[in-house]
C-alpha cells in the first residue's frame, strides 16, 4: 500500500501534466493563424485609395500626379487604386510585356496574371497613358475559370477582335466581355475606370 500511493500520485501528476501540455499545444496552434490563413487574410483585405472620396466635393488629380505613378519601373506589373466608392473604382494599371510562348504555356496552367478576364456586373473603360500593344475584346476563353463570383478568368481569348492601342486611345468593355491586354515590348499603361453596373456590388 505505501507503495501504491506513491506510484498513484506519480501516474496523476504525470496524466496532468500531458493535459496541460496538450491543451497549451491546442491554444498555441488556434492562436497562430496557418500560412495559408495569412495569405488569404491579406489577398481579401481591401487596399486603400490614394485619395478618399467626399460626397459634394471634387476629387482631382493632376496630369503631373498620375505621371509620378505610372512612370515606374516597367519589369512589374501593378495595379494602384486612386480612388473608389462600392460603385466604381478608378485605377492606374500597368503591364509589362511578356514573351508570348511563355505566356501561352503559362496559360495552360491558369495562373498568369494576364490571361483574359469577364466581369458579369462591371464596366470597365480603359484609357491607354504610356507603351502599345494590343487589346483583345470579345469572343470565348478556350479554358475558363470563376475566380469569385460574377468574375471569370482563362486563356487563350478565340474569336475576339484585337485593337492595337496607344497613349490617347480609349477601350469601352462592357458587361460579360472577355478582354485581354497583350503589351508590346516596354509594357502598357493605362487608367481604368471600373464600374459595378448591375446585381452583385461587394
Amino acid at each position: 500500500m505505501k507503495r501504491f500511493l506513491p506510484t498513484l500520485l506519480l501516474g496523476v501528476v504525470a496524466f496532468l501534466g500531458g493535459y496541460a501540455t496538450s491543451e497549451l499545444t491546442k491554444v498555441s496552434a488556434q492562436a497562430q493563424p496557418s500560412a495559408a490563413q495569412t495569405q488569404n487574410q491579406a489577398a481579401q483585405a481591401p487596399r486603400k485609395p490614394l485619395r478618399s472620396v467626399v460626397t459634394g466635393q471634387a476629387t482631382f488629380f493632376s496630369g503631373d500626379d498620375l505621371k509620378a505613378i505610372y512612370q515606374r519601373p516597367k519589369e512589374e506589373r501593378y495595379n494602384v487604386l486612386l480612388a473608389g466608392a462600392p460603385q466604381y473604382r478608378l485605377n492606374i494599371s500597368h503591364h509589362p510585356y511578356y514573351d508570348p510562348p511563355k505566356m501561352m504555356a503559362a496559360s495552360k496552367t491558369m495562373s498568369h496574371w494576364d490571361d483574359g478576364e469577364m466581369h458579369e456586373d462591371n464596366t470597365q473603360l480603359y484609357i491607354i497613358l504610356e507603351g502599345t500593344g494590343a487589346v483583345t475584346v470579345g469572343g470565348m476563353a478556350v479554358t475558363e475559370r470563376t475566380t469569385t463570383p460574377g468574375e471569370h478568368g482563362g486563356a487563350p481569348i478565340e474569336g475576339g477582335t484585337g485593337y492595337k492601342v496607344k497613349p490617347g486611345d480609349w477601350v469601352l468593355i462592357p458587361p460579360n466581355t472577355w478582354h485581354q491586354v497583350q503589351p508590346d515590348p516596354g509594357g502598357i499603361t493605362y487608367g481604368l475606370v471600373h464600374i459595378h453596373t448591375r446585381t452583385n456590388i461587394p
